[in-house]
């Protein structure tokens, strides 16, 4: 294992916690696995950069799939599926935006779109009838999380409480005539599974789905994993786990990975090399390898992998 440097103040205070003083940091090794040429057909991406004095690129975003790899293809309005094998394109999905925006597959042909620069605005896409149900609402300004699950939306506000959205719709005022509040979300869960335990809420208003805690909020999941107390953070993006349960979160230029053990310490910090990405990172939830796209060369995009050695 190639350890390059020691860990950095400013990551320190992105991801927030103790556990990383004195950890090294690993260079991401770069794999190029596949190109795609920029335009519009099949097996290409589209990319462009807008005029004026600031260049401000259109481009290509890596998304989170349940399987396989998500490219959401914004400028032709489509959400690309890749396999993991040959890197060929298995199918898309048409969903024209015109904005940059992460998607989330949260089943077959439903996807959530979450703007984190809005605070308060989530979007859940049914590619099946290509409707976008809009989630807008000043109660849920500064959102710290959100989770979908069994039709409903989840959402974690800014001073930790649980709302939630039943069965969202593409009428916005609909929407915010169906939010529940948060002992509202708790007799709602309570009704429709409390029984099976499929669905519950702990005393601390935290969220579980199959026995699991469903939050993208670092704070909450590194109290619950410790028991201790920390002040809430923001910034770090919750990716995923692999199938040995090693959990995923990435911050800017880094992605730290932590065992699937609830004990302190982290398996790798992983630095990515900003300079040669286009955007986000995202994890294989079967290998736990990165992918991560490249800025453009020669009129192509490249797609990176980091393979997991840890």
């Amino acid at each position: 294992m190639n350890m390059k440097r020691i860990i950095g103040v400013g990551m320190l205070i992105c991801i927030g916690v103790a556990w990383l003083v004195g950890q090294e940091v690993a260079e991401g090794e770069m794999e190029e696995v596949a190109r795609f040429r920029i335009g519009g057909g099949k097996g290409e991406l589209g990319y462009r950069e807008s005029p004026g004095p600031i260049t401000i690129p259109y481009k290509p975003v890596m998304g989170h799939a349940l399987r396989g790899l998500l490219i959401f293809d914004i400028m032709n309005g489509r959400f690309v599926f890749l396999d993991t094998k040959g890197y060929r394109v298995e199918r898309e999905v048409r969903c024209e935006l015109d904005y940059e925006t992460t998607p989330y597959q949260v089943e077959e042909d439903v996807f959530v779109l979450s703007r984190p620069e809005w605070y308060r605005v989530i979007e859940v896409y049914d590619a099946r009838r290509g409707e976008m149900a809009v989630v807008n609402d000043e109660r849920f300004k500064d959102y710290r999380s959100w989770w979908y699950y069994g039709g409903v939306l989840f959402i974690q506000d800014a001073e930790g409480r649980l709302w939630s959205v039943p069965d969202p719709e593409v009428d916005e005022e609909a929407n915010r005539r169906k939010v529940l509040d948060e002992e509202g979300t708790r007799r709602y869960v309570e009704e429709r599974w409390g029984e099976s335990g499929e669905v519950r809420i702990d005393e601390e208003g935290r969220l579980f789905i199959r026995g699991e805690l469903a939050t993208r909020d670092y704070t909450t999941w590194f109290e619950y994993r410790t028991g201790e107390k920390i002040e809430v953070i923001r910034g770090n993006t919750y990716l995923g786990k692999d199938k040995d349960g090693n959990v995923y979160w990435g911050s800017i230029g880094s992605v730290v990975v932590y065992p699937p053990e609830r004990e302190k310490g982290i398996t790798r910090i992983v630095r990515l090399a900003l300079s040669k990405i286009l955007g986000s990172v995202v994890v294989d939830g079967q290998t736990g390898d990165l992918y991560v796209l490249g800025k453009p060369e020669g009129g192509e995009i490249p797609l990176y992998r980091i393979r997991r050695d840890w």
